[in-house]
C-alpha cells in the first residue's frame, strides 16, 4: 500500500503531484527530437490497433506536424520519452486544425465567430474514451461519433468551456495546473505563431495568455 508520512493511503491526486517531481515537459524542436516523437506517437497507434495501415516507424503528417500553429509537445519522465501531444492553435478561420478535415461543419462556425482556444478545450477523441473527457474536463459532445481518416476508430468531437471549468478541474486534479515555468517550456513567453496573415495580432494576443494561464 502506497503510504503518505502520516501513514494514510495517499490520494490520486497526491500520487501524481509525486510523479510530476520527476516529469519535464519541453517542445520538441531540434531534429531528432521530433522524430522520436513521431515515432512514440506511432507505437501508440499501432499497439492500440486504430491505424487503418502502417507508417512504418513514425507517424507525421507535414500539413498538421509542420504548420505555424502547430506544438509538438513531449513529456519526459526521469529524462526518458514517455509521451508526446500536438497541440493546433485555432484562431480564425484560416486555421489550420486537423478537426476541420471531419468536423468542419462543426468547428467552422466558431472559428468565424472567434471562438478559439482561450473560450474552449476542444478533443477529439475515440467514442469509447468520451466518458474520461466528461467526468474530468466537463466536455460535452457537439455531435456524434464519426469516421476519421486513417484510423478504425470511431471518433468524436467534444468541446469544454475552459473559463467555466477551470476553477473546478483544477480543484478537483490540482496537478493540471500548471507553473508559469511548464507554460513558458512549452509555448515561450508569450509567443504564438500565427494560423495565416489574417489574425496575427488575435494571435499573439492569445500567445500572452497561453503562457500566464494559471
Amino acid at each position: 500500500m502506497d503510504l503518505a508520512t502520516g501513514g494514510a493511503p495517499r490520494s490520486f491526486s497526491d500520487r501524481v503531484l509525486r510523479l510530476l517531481e520527476r516529469v519535464e515537459h519541453r517542445v520538441a524542436k531540434a531534429p531528432a527530437e521530433r522524430e522520436a516523437a513521431f515515432r512514440l506517437r506511432s507505437e501508440a497507434y499501432q499497439k492500440n490497433g486504430v491505424l487503418q495501415r502502417s507508417d512504418g516507424d513514425r507517424l507525421y503528417d507535414p500539413r498538421y506536424d509542420d504548420a505555424p500553429n502547430a506544438w509538438i509537445t513531449t513529456t519526459f519522465i526521469d529524462g526518458e520519452l514517455a509521451g508526446t501531444v500536438r497541440v493546433n492553435l485555432g484562431v480564425d478561420e484560416y486555421a489550420i486544425l486537423p478537426g476541420l478535415q471531419v468536423f468542419s461543419d462543426i468547428l467552422g462556425p466558431k472559428l468565424v465567430a472567434r471562438q478559439v482556444i482561450a473560450d474552449f478545450a476542444i478533443g477529439t477523441p475515440r467514442a469509447e474514451h468520451m466518458a474520461f473527457y466528461r467526468r474530468t474536463f466537463g466536455a460535452t459532445p457537439w455531435c456524434p461519433p464519426r469516421d476519421y481518416p486513417g484510423v478504425t476508430a470511431k471518433i468524436a468531437c467534444v468541446g469544454a468551456d475552459y473559463r467555466f471549468g477551470r476553477i473546478m478541474i483544477e480543484s478537483r486534479y490540482p496537478f493540471y495546473k500548471s507553473e508559469p515555468s511548464e507554460r513558458e517550456a512549452l509555448f515561450g513567453p508569450g509567443r504564438c505563431p500565427s494560423s495565416g496573415a489574417v489574425g496575427r495580432s488575435r494571435a499573439e494576443d492569445l500567445s500572452a495568455e497561453l503562457a500566464n494561464l494559471g
